[in-house]
């Protein structure tokens, strides 16, 4: 379906990771001992927090109402004058009409958070009391609270429609047991599950709403006193005329942005690929998840065999050895489609737009560890027995690595007939596999 097949699409991914790991740019593999636990980093990157570039600057304000960063010793350290860009509220006037404005991360985002045990976060319902009784004085005319908590998520099962059955449901998610416990705030903009709320619902008077996610919508509450009287949400790509000022700024900072990622790996954001003849969906993760991890496989078997010295490949283990290695590709931190037509460079970076590494350069530095057979079957047990198609938990493999499973055997003993090129995997034996450092991590 494809230009030439998809050897187009993987030569683009594989021109793509090369860029973003080239070692004489940054290094970004990183090597563990030869055991069977996650491994520790090299000189080349990092896993820790610790030694992550906290971004802050500007003139912009970040909303945190519920993280304690003057109670981590991490963050002082890093960032002594946070305080000029983090608040715990923010109070905005138009047009006469005072609004507060509070930034709250919920529980299942720092469950998959890198590094979360770095910050330290007070419980939610308790801190926003305190905030809403005691610390904001201003009288406010309406309270709205911004949200990467989430509302479709309801005991581990995710909540698409939006019958009334649905909504009642809806209140047990992390918003609607906020908004059942916290009274003064007029609306939630709820973000996290990236699932958009046609239709608000409703929690002790106070609205939630979601426009989802990737820009796809624009959202309109309006109120009348306390009353919703409309709500609705308005297609970016209907919307038509543009503010020239706004656009102008657009324009030079994409072009900022594009000189500057071509400074650093050689190729411009607007550098053309490949042609691709459809287009290939992220919902059907199974082409998109592959391509991306077998590119993970050849980029750093080309590395190892010609990016180091022969005295630092030694530090990754036998080279034969490699041979066996797999790659893993979670559905999660896939965030874009391949559409049809010539794909960029940008395209690209939109499917893989997250990380960054410790000099700051886009992209989760690479991670190479070691796992004995039974873990090897573990992980794949992720697939069969804990996510589900579509899942941001189901997991791609590249490489060497084939395995069966039945969904009807009992849950964690559904894997058989795992094989590395075609042999079977040994329990006591390490293998190779390649993810990135977020993964690793998690």
């Amino acid at each position: 379906d494809f230009e030439g097949g998809l050897n187009g699409l993987s030569k683009a991914f594989n021109q793509y990771i090369a860029a973003l790991h080239d070692p004489n740019s940054y290094g970004s593999v990183s090597c563990c001992e030869k055991r069977s636990s996650l491994c520790s980093d090299n000189s080349h990157s990092s896993c820790r927090a610790e030694n992550a570039t906290p971004m802050v600057g500007g003139a912009l304000t970040f909303l945190s109402s519920n993280c304690d960063f003057y109670k981590t010793a991490w963050w002082r350290s890093k960032v002594p004058e946070s305080g000029k860009y983090i608040k715990d509220y923010a109070l905005i006037e138009r047009q006469g009409v005072k609004i507060a404005l509070l930034g709250v991360m919920g529980d299942d985002a720092l469950s998959a958070t890198v590094d979360g045990d770095s910050l330290l976060f007070a419980k939610r319902e308790v801190r926003l009391r305190e905030l809403l009784e005691k610390h904001i004085k201003e009288a406010p005319d309406y309270v709205l609270r911004l949200s990467h908590s989430g509302s479709s998520w309801v005991d581990g099962k995710q909540i698409t429609e939006e019958s009334a059955g649905a909504f009642l449901k809806r209140r047990r998610s992390e918003e609607g047991r906020i908004a059942a416990n916290v009274r003064g705030i007029e609306a939630i903009i709820s973000g996290h599950d990236h699932v958009a709320l046609h239709t608000p619902f409703m929690v002790n008077n106070t609205v939630i709403g979601s426009t989802g996610s990737a820009l796809s919508y624009l959202g309109k509450m309006v109120f009348r006193g306390k009353k919703l009287v409309e709500y609705k949400l308005i297609p970016l790509s209907a919307v038509s005329g543009r503010d020239s000022s706004i656009a102008s700024l657009i324009h030079s900072s994409a072009q900022r942005i594009s000189d500057n990622f071509k400074a650093v790996y050689g190729l411009s954001l607007q550098d053309t690929v490949c042609k691709a003849g459809r287009a290939i969906l992220r919902s059907n993760g199974e082409y998109l998840g592959r391509l991306i991890a077998e590119s993970y496989v050849k980029e750093t078997s080309n590395l190892l065999s010609s990016g180091f010295s022969s005295k630092e490949s030694i530090k990754f283990g036998n080279l034969d050895k490699l041979k066996e290695m797999s790659s893993l590709v979670p559905f999660g931190i896939i965030r874009d489609d391949i559409s049809a037509g010539y794909v960029t460079v940008g395209d690209l970076f939109r499917v893989l737009p997250l990380g960054f590494n410790s000099n700051g350069h886009s992209g989760y530095p690479l991670v190479l560890i070691w796992v004995n057979g039974g873990e090897l079957k573990d992980i794949c047990e992720i697939n069969a027995s804990v996510a589900s198609p579509g899942s941001d938990m189901r997991l791609f493999f590249g490489g060497a690595i084939t395995f069966s499973y039945n969904r009807y055997r009992i849950p964690f003993t559904r894997v058989f007939d795992l094989k590395i090129n075609g042999k079977g995997v040994k329990s006591y034996k390490l293998y190779p596999i390649v993810t990135d450092i977020y993964t690793a991590r998690l």
